[in-house]
């Protein structure tokens, strides 16, 4: 490859994320922090991850429609997905918080019967690299697309501490 075709690719690629939406860099920037914080690499295998805004934007991916990760714990075995939504204060309506909208509801709600136990984890703040709260919902406890405080206070998470596979099966039977 030419210095020519090397600069030109390096400049389409930039071209590329100055041009991504700011909510898409901030779910991106979250997403990063769960793999980093949450879910790491040391007790978690990542066994699959959606594609990114870049790759879906050129060629979209059905698989794109599955939540975003599906982890392995390493000590148990369980395999299980996680919906990353990060969220400002924009969402909010009718003392609700929208994460999402029927038709995802309904397909994450069929991976969850059918594949593997779904997790929704919600941040909230202004920037998706340090959320100022962190919720780890299960997605069986969830009929809505607008959760009220009430129900988000009964998830909230330690920020910048790894959850324990244990936590995340109590919450689905709790």
């Amino acid at each position: 490859m030419s210095f020519f075709e090397k600069l030109q690719r390096i400049v389409h690629s930039a071209s590329q994320e100055w041009s991504k939406p700011e909510s898409f860099a901030k779910g991106e920037a979250f997403e990063k922090y769960l793999i980093d914080y949450t879910f790491p690499k040391k007790d978690y295998e990542l066994v699959y991850r959606t594609s990114s805004f870049i790759e879906n934007k050129s060629n979209y991916a059905s698989a794109s429609k599955l939540p975003d990760f599906l982890f392995k714990c390493r000590k148990t075995g369980k395999s299980f997905y996680v919906e990353a939504k990060f969220r400002n204060g924009y969402y909010w309506k009718d003392n609700k918080l929208e994460w999402t909208y029927p038709s995802q509801l309904a397909r994450y709600k069929e991976v969850d019967l059918r594949d593997a136990p779904v997790f929704i984890a919600l941040g909230i703040g202004d920037k998706g690299s340090s959320p100022d709260y962190l919720f780890l919902i299960p997605l069986n406890k969830v009929n809505y697309c607008g959760l009220y405080e009430s129900t988000l206070t009964k998830y909230e998470f330690f920020l910048d501490r790894p959850v324990f596979s244990t936590y995340l099966w109590k919450l689905r039977v709790g």
